[in-house]
């Protein structure tokens, strides 16, 4: 028996109250917080965990909202784009999200890059009527050179005035990482932590039922095409079903393609399990952005233990050998 819970990924949205079958323990403390411009949702299996244990977790979260988001002139990472080229005391989550997301850049081979924030702020803006010429492109490149960051112990400072990070593709695992961490000091407590488009499961009692989560047809938002199993890990999906925007009659979504400058055009999806909350989040936006074809060259290249589900408005494109084991397609 496996508790299975219907995880909206193409519709960008998560739903936990569609239990198929009996589980062996329930979820029945749940509590619900905004948080990163989305919900984030706890549910654990036991009522005896004290008030004081959610407020705790929730101030981990606040906390490191208060550092990276970019929708507070105030946070740390605010103030060091305004600062540019000053250098500024940035807090402890900041500093290590910064030098996390840069090594990853070197990692992804560029394919995920966290000084997009120019480019990002420029498509937010609900007037716009044009894309970005090549020209213009190419006077912008320098803001997005890592080379162009400075770090001196907790001091950070961009050598260009312009420049700025944007933690879109990697603070929200990074925040479930550590509310998880607050969470595993109790031996005995299971559960479900949901922050955005993300899940992400903890505790021993899924090492003997694993939790099951639907994947649901893109264009039948009732329809559930297979579902995921997991024991532990996080799952993170990558996709641009809601937030898109057409320009001179192309489609445009919010992923910003490091490659072109330019966000991305591709309507498919991927769907990413990793052992930690961070790393399905970084690694969905570089599949979603390789493609099945690359990403399963790079998964078998590089020997990454991650599960990839590529999914197109009919249905699965490609699975990674380490999703076969999770995932179960569901046919009419």
């Amino acid at each position: 028996m496996k508790m299975i819970r219907a995880v909206f990924f193409l519709c960008l949205l998560f739903a936990f109250g569609c239990q198929k079958k009996p589980a062996a323990f329930e979820l029945k403390n749940e509590r619900s917080y905004p948080m990163m411009g989305s919900i984030f949702h706890i549910q654990t299996n036991t009522i005896s965990l004290e008030e004081r244990t959610f407020e705790n977790v929730i101030a981990r979260g606040q906390q490191i909202e208060k550092e990276i988001t970019t929708y507070h002139d105030q946070s740390d990472i605010m103030q060091v784009h305004h600062a540019a080229p000053n250098a500024v005391k940035v807090g402890k989550d900041a500093l290590h999200l910064i030098k996390i997301s840069l090594d990853f850049m070197h990692e992804s081979k560029g394919y995920f890059n966290p000084l997009l924030f120019p480019l990002t702020k420029y498509w937010r803006n609900p007037d716009l009527v044009k894309e970005l010429a090549p020209d213009e492109i190419e006077v912008l490149q320098p803001l997005f050179n890592p080379h162009n960051v400075e770090i001196n112990g907790d001091q950070v400072r961009f050598l260009a005035k312009g420049m700025g990070f944007d933690f879109g593709g990697i603070g929200k695992g990074y925040a479930l990482d550590r509310m998880k961490g607050i969470l595993q000091s109790y031996p005995k407590v299971c559960g479900i932590l949901t922050l955005g488009r993300q899940v992400q499961v903890f505790g021993k009692c899924f090492r003997r039922k694993s939790a099951a989560f639907a994947v649901v047809s893109p264009n039948e938002p009732t329809k559930i095409i297979g579902k995921i199993s997991i024991s532990s890990g996080s799952i993170a999906t990558s996709n641009q079903n809601e937030q898109f925007k057409h320009i001179n009659g192309v489609r445009y979504g919010h992923i910003i393609d490091p490659m072109l400058f330019q966000p991305s055009t591709n309507t498919a999806s991927a769907i990413v399990w990793a052992g930690s909350a961070i790393e399905a989040d970084m690694w969905s936006t570089v599949m979603f952005l390789l493609g099945p074809q690359k990403g399963l060259q790079w998964l078998a290249q590089k020997k990454l233990d991650l599960g990839v589900l590529w999914l197109g408005q009919q249905g699965v494109v490609a699975i990674s050998p380490q999703m076969v084991k999770k995932f179960t397609e569901i046919g009419p």
